[in-house]
């Protein structure tokens, strides 16, 4: 290209700055024919003759005269930029220094100088550099020369110049001033905590303007005000000092501020509902914006990824007040910019923010929840909901004092009051305690709820939920052990120890579950808090003062407890009562034990005081001291039992009587119990150890006080190995990314033979083979002294005159590994590699023709799903493939997917992102008559335990499955006679098992071996234990209950035509989880058959949409199942409709707002999104 200017300029870099302002041009010279001088230099660059430019090329570069341009020789210049925060870096310099000690400073382009624009969240301070390859490090200095941090740091490159010894970005090191903790207290800036603001510095707007508010602060100070807000995805925010995301990486951060919102007339904000979902639009959240690298190496391209309701507005709404934003979240890592915003209030909701925080927590063992009694603030701050569309309120808390959070318009039983707890302080092994005071309303006045129950009547439970690593963790932690309510408020407690999953959850949060959706759930004084080791007495709550807490019945819906008065201490003392004790011996009481007391040697003591009640009359019973063991006559005393499960060997079972000497009986007092053990290498290997105590007469009531398992003794030695060392990778340099260029070709050409003449021999090594317009095959083969042809494979093929290809098969793929042919108009180019053992090329032609309908036949194998006699016998004499093809495309449009998706029906016990299961009472729900199916086997993310319960006198075996009842049995034995099934020990299963009654299914044994028994049927007796949660089922018959998948399933699968009205429906969960108790049904006839939650199937076509996109399923399955909904585009307009279902869910961030595509708004979209 030749350029001619009049002044004699080639090109004029003067008026490019001054008048243009660009003052960083850079022109590759890619062969350095632009070179002023002598001609002779390599590729170089014509660059703005400034110092930012050239200085750090030293005498590299020649100015041109008088045009503002420079000529520097044997460089490839590849620019990038560092985008920047703005404020106050309007005077700072960006110093680059090479190995050397040269030394470049480059000042930054202001993208907008006006206030509006200044302070769009979307403006930068840019930096501008073009270097060649070398080794460099960046600092920012401010006007005195002080290093210096502008926040954040966007780096972007441009593509690579086509020129090699250009810079990348593992050749730049950017120097960052120290920062400390101190320095990182406080992640915004200028939040309003003084009482005067003189600038809105550094406060950014998503487009609606940002000022500041004179006089309209809390308390007539000032605050930060939005300008003109027109829309409910615009807000004000700030961004975030990288450094302290780094310093603290991975911390739980708080977010706090108050807001004040007023309509367009400056009246208060009555549109404003916090309790609905935030997508709905109706109340302020906090949006963490996170730029993230498409690739982090390159760095040429950046993007906003958007995490959304990280704080919400805290209840009571007060319209004409000041309201509180809070939340606690963790902020993303390795992110180059964060940006904070407050947004999504409804339209023309005008924002007044005040005393604005983000702060870093430290986790408190004593306190993982915060605000349990709801005093702080006097709103529910820290609280959230578990499960949307769930409205928050202050009430009267426990006792008729303080306040307590109510949660009311529950849509399902899973949804309530909920929290996000910080548990980084907490390791695996360490056990927490859950406690809270819970109560139930219905239409305002106080209800009641059976916590002995699974049905419809059930209190709520106190869950945790924990995600780690894409693992899922729903567990009950505290229940309500007593029906003994204090005007309507009930004590809830537990104790949970937590696993490796739980101790590093990323997110964790507890809330609760299981009262029916109509009772409004009330809660005050809710603790979880780290449960010191205190070894030297094992028991929480051994004398029960005025409280229930930590202790349990065994089974629930099998036996009750509740507090005893008088107790052991006189009538102003309590104890624990175990009653309505009728199905079995087995119920009691229980409590978890701290597991890591449970040291070799260790030596504990028990000691208690027990009383025996006739039910009925509340008089005292006698027992045999003399029966230490379960007599016919039931008249032992009390025992205590230490229970360790998944032991080493074997669950451990140890069951102490009182050795008192001398002990007799007094049935009208508490008696004295007492007895010790030491502590073995298997109860030391147990996961989870228990203290039972139970064993005694049904019929019987136990009364027990002042239980304690103490420390007998010096403690025994604990080993704890130490720390590996830290080791320190090395850093290697990259491998160079400039292609290797391609083989030479080769001159002749090498023709294919006659289709009559034979296989022709060609050579190893480089060959251009012609293209074949019939077909001609590359093979090898060893030949003998004979010339006979043995362990021929194909190599290669070309046909109809197309180019050379590999030969499908393992031989050719690994012959001609890393190798293609090389396609050019004379032929197709390859290496041939040596062959060894006599083996040799050949090619050979061949020549073929088809009948009509082989022809035929042959194009349906390729255009359709497979072609039949039918479509053959159908053909048209004389249609061509055109005209099939055309008349194809004029038929309507049927789907394959469609007809599939329709038909499918897989097991699903737990939502995904794809569905959810459907219900047991729903028409076309499936049933089995096997007790397990493949969901219950060996799960790569769950394990799954087997336990076949057995005590003396029980008539039936009880099978058991992660602790839930599957069936009974009367006798159940390994296939295997060598291997003893031990009862009410835990296997861990193995594989799927196999989907019919008498079907294998296999469980891991202690010696690493696995053992199989066959799938039993669901069966259950009069006088056998009962399945908590049982539909009466219709008769097997075409019109009620029919078989379905006979064959596969030996007839043990089972479909429900029509929906069941049993009042249990009502009370079961929507979804299912993986740990739900299963349903079970009864038929007429007295047989039993199991609930198989399968995937529900919704309609959601282009032409039938489903009503809300899902938005109910995604709330009911706590986000897991996805929003099918879609924003209107281009593509789907002609059969999107919007949805006025209220349990509808949509996209997020999509603008309502059209965008004229002219000039200005094409750069400015260029501009925000770097493409």
């Amino acid at each position: 290209v030749e350029i001619v200017d009049s002044r004699g300029y080639m090109f004029d870099g003067c008026g490019a700055s001054q008048r243009w302002g660009f003052d960083d041009i850079v022109i590759n010279d890619l062969d350095g024919s632009l070179d002023p001088t002598d001609g002779s230099a390599g590729p170089s660059a014509l660059v703005s003759n400034f110092p930012h430019m050239t200085k750090i090329f030293g005498d590299k570069c020649t100015a041109y005269a008088d045009n503002c341009m420079a000529y520097c020789t044997d460089v490839c210049l590849r620019t990038f930029y560092y985008n920047v925060e703005q404020f106050e870096t309007e005077n700072w310099k960006l110093v680059i220094t090479n190995a050397n000690g040269d030394k470049m400073e480059v000042s930054g382009i202001i993208e907008a100088s006006d206030n509006y624009q200044f302070t769009d969240a979307w403006k930068y301070m840019k930096f501008p550099v073009s270097l060649p390859a070398g080794t460099y490090t960046a600092e920012f200095i401010d006007e005195s020369g002080n290093q210096v941090w502008p926040a954040f740091i966007e780096e972007k490159w441009e593509n690579p110049p086509d020129c090699l010894g250009y810079a990348s970005p593992s050749d730049i090191t950017i120097l960052k001033p120290e920062v400390s903790g101190p320095s990182c207290d406080e992640l915004v800036r200028n939040g309003g905590q003084d009482a005067s603001i003189s600038t809105s510095d550094p406060w950014l707007h998503t487009h609606p303007g940002v000022e500041v508010a004179v006089g309209l602060g809390l308390d007539g100070s000032d605050a930060i005000k939005t300008i003109n807000r027109k829309y409910h995805w615009t807000g004000l925010g700030q961004n975030i000092d990288t450094r302290c995301i780094k310093l603290m990486e991975g911390q739980y951060f708080e977010f706090s501020a108050w807001i004040k919102m007023l309509d367009s007339s400056g009246n208060p904000a009555n549109v404003v509902d916090p309790d609905r979902e935030w997508y709905r639009n109706m109340s302020p959240i906090l949006t963490i914006n996170a730029r993230e690298y498409r690739d982090a190496l390159t760095k040429q391209f950046i993007y906003t990824t958007e995490d959304r309701d990280k704080a919400w507005l805290a209840r009571p709404y007060k319209p004409d007040g000041w309201n509180l934003v809070h939340g606690l979240f963790r902020l993303p890592e390795n992110s180059p910019r964060v940006f904070w915003e407050l947004e999504r209030a409804p339209d023309n909701v005008e924002f007044i923010v005040d005393n604005a925080s983000i702060k870093p927590v430290t986790c408190d063992p004593d306190m993982l929840l915060k605000n349990g009694k709801l005093e702080d603030a006097g709103v529910s701050k820290y609280w959230d909901t578990w499960g949307g569309e769930v409205g928050l309120d202050i009430v009267t808390g426990y006792g008729g004092s303080g306040n307590a959070l109510k949660a009311f318009k529950r849509p399902h039983l899973s949804h309530g009051p909920a929290q996000i707890i910080d548990m980084d302080c907490i390791n695996a092994g360490e056990r927490l305690a859950f406690q809270a005071k819970i109560k139930f309303e219905s239409s305002g006045a106080t209800a009641v709820c059976n916590p002995y129950t699974w049905g419809s009547d059930r209190c709520s439970d106190f869950f945790m939920y924990t995600y780690t690593q894409g693992i899922r963790h729903y567990r009950r932690v505290a229940w309500i052990a007593s029906d003994d309510p204090v005007d309507g408020w009930y004590e809830i407690a537990g104790v949970y120890t937590l696993n490796e999953d739980q101790a590093n959850a990323e997110f964790a949060k507890v809330y609760f579950d299981g009262a029916v959706a109509n009772l409004d759930v009330i809660v005050d004084d809710v603790e979880v808090k780290k449960i010191p080791q205190t070894c030297q007495e094992l028991t929480l709550n051994p004398s029960f003062e005025e409280s229930t807490a930590f202790w349990s019945f065994i089974d629930r819906g099998y036996s009750k407890v509740s507090l005893y008065s008088p107790g052991a201490g006189g009538e102003s003392d309590f104890a624990l009562r175990s009653y309505d004790r009728g199905s079995s011996e087995w119920r009691g009481i229980r409590q978890q034990l701290d597991n890591r007391c449970f040291v070799v040697g260790a030596e504990y003591k028990i000691s208690a005081k027990f009383r025996l009640l006739n039910p009925s009359t509340g008089e005292g019973e006698t027992c045999d001291t003399n029966v230490q063991y379960n007599s016919g006559e039931r008249t032992q005393c009390p025992s205590v039992v230490v229970y360790g499960w998944q032991c080493e060997g074997d669950d451990v079972y140890w069951r102490f009587w009182n050795q008192i000497p001398g002990f007799d009986w007094d049935k009208d007092s508490f008696n004295d119990f007492e007895n010790s053990f030491m502590v073995t290498d298997q109860l030391a290997s147990c996961k989870s150890v228990h203290v039972y105590v139970h064993q005694v007469n049904r019929n019987w009531d136990i009364v027990m006080d002042d239980m304690k398992i103490s420390a007998a003794g010096t403690d025994a030695p604990t080993y704890a190995p130490t720390l590996f060392p830290t080791e320190t990778g090395v850093i290697t340099t990259p491998k160079p990314t400039v292609p290797p260029t391609s083989m030479p070709t080769v001159a002749t050409v090498t023709d294919c033979p006659g289709d009559t003449t034979g296989p022709m021999e060609v050579a190893a090594g480089p060959i251009m083979l012609a293209k074949s317009n019939s077909l001609c095959i590359l093979t090898k083969a060893v030949v003998d002294a004979n010339g006979a042809m043995s362990s021929i494979a194909p190599v290669a093929r070309s046909y109809d005159g197309q180019a050379w290809e590999k030969s499908a098969g393992e031989f050719a793929t690994m012959l001609l590994y890393g190798q293609e042919f090389g396609d050019y108009t004379s032929g197709s180019q390859i290496t041939l590699p040596e062959l060894d053992g006599g083996s040799k090329y050949f090619l050979t032609s061949y020549s073929y023709s088809l009948s009509e309908e082989n022809t035929v036949a042959r194009m349906l194998e390729t255009a359709t799903f497979g072609t039949t006699l039918s479509d053959l016998e159908n053909w048209v004499q004389g249609t061509t493939f055109v005209d099939w093809v055309d008349d194809q495309i004029k038929k309507p449009i049927t789907s394959h997917r469609e007809f599939f998706r329709q038909r499918v029906n897989p097991r699903f016990a737990h939502s995904l992102p794809i569905g959810r299961s459907d219900h047991a009472c729903k028409g076309q729900s499936r049933w089995r008559k096997f007790t397990f199916a493949k969901t219950d086997g060996e799960l790569w993310w769950k394990e799954q335990w087997f336990e076949a319960k057995f005590n003396d006198g029980d008539k039936y075996i009880t099978i058991k499955l992660n602790g839930h009842v599957r069936t009974v049995v009367e006798s159940i034995a390994f296939k295997n006679p060598e291997y003893i099934l031990e009862f009410n020990k835990k296997y861990k299963m193995r594989r799927r098992p196999r989907e019919y009654v008498d079907g294998d299914f296999d469980l891991y044994m202690d010696d690493g071996s696995y053992q199989s028994l066959v799938n039993p049927p669901v069966t259950f007796y009069t006088d056998s234990i009962q399945p908590p949660q049982v539909l009466n089922l219709p008769a097997l018959t075409e019109a009620g209950i029919d078989s379905i998948d006979e064959y596969r399933s030996n007839g043990g699968e089972f479909i429900l035509h029509d929906e069941l009205t049993d009042p249990l429906c009502s009370t079961l969960n929507e979804v299912s989880e993986d740990d739900d108790t299963p349903v079970f049904g009864k038929l007429p006839d007295g047989s039993w058959l199991v609930y198989d939650p399968r995937l529900k199937l919704e309609e959601n076509t282009p032409i039938s949409h489903l009503e809300d996109g899902g938005g109910l399923i995604q709330s009911l399955t706590g986000g897991d199942s996805r929003c099918v909904n879609a924003p209107r585009t281009f593509v789907n307009e002609e059969q999107c409709t919007l949805s006025f279902s209220p349990t509808a869910c949509g996209s997020s961030g999509t603008p309502d707002v059209e965008i004229e595509l002219n000039a200005n708004n094409i750069a400015f979209l260029h501009s925000i999104t770097g493409q």
